[in-house]
């Protein structure tokens, strides 16, 4: 198919003043060939519903700790 992904990502905790802990998650994704050209819409959205989830499953663990 002559396709090829690279992916780079980051996950950054900061400590915040009042004891909470900010979380910021970066991922740059490079899609080439017809991997690429097809493909783009598709992990575009499945990364943007993946990140959403993320945030709800780290929300929900943490409002449940004691």
């Amino acid at each position: 198919m002559g396709s090829n992904v690279q992916i780079a990502a980051t996950l950054r905790l900061t400590p915040q003043a009042d004891g909470a802990t900010e979380i910021a998650y970066r991922a740059d994704v490079s899609l080439w060939g017809k991997l690429g050209s097809l493909g783009e819409p598709i992990f575009r959205q499945k990364s943007t519903q993946m990140g959403r989830e993320f945030a709800q499953c780290v929300k929900g663990k943490l409002e449940a700790r004691p």
